[in-house]
């Protein structure tokens, strides 16, 4: 009739965390970090001769 429940908290948000969820935790941290990678590398690219004609075909596009 009643289950075990486990409820932690996260070590990098400290948003609790239901065991029973199913659903695995995403943690904000690490796709704020994700995200900010995923700019510089983008921000390097840009400066490739590749990503200078992309942004230049893209402009051209519009």
């Amino acid at each position: 009739m009643y289950g075990f429940m486990y409820r932690a908290a996260c070590p990098d948000c400290g948003r609790v965390i239901d065991a029973n969820e199913g659903e695995p935790h995403v943690c904000v941290i690490d796709v704020r970090r994700a995200v900010a990678d995923f700019e510089a590398a983008f921000a390097l690219w840009l400066e490739t001769p590749s990503g200078r004609f992309a942004a230049w075909d893209a402009a051209r596009r519009r």
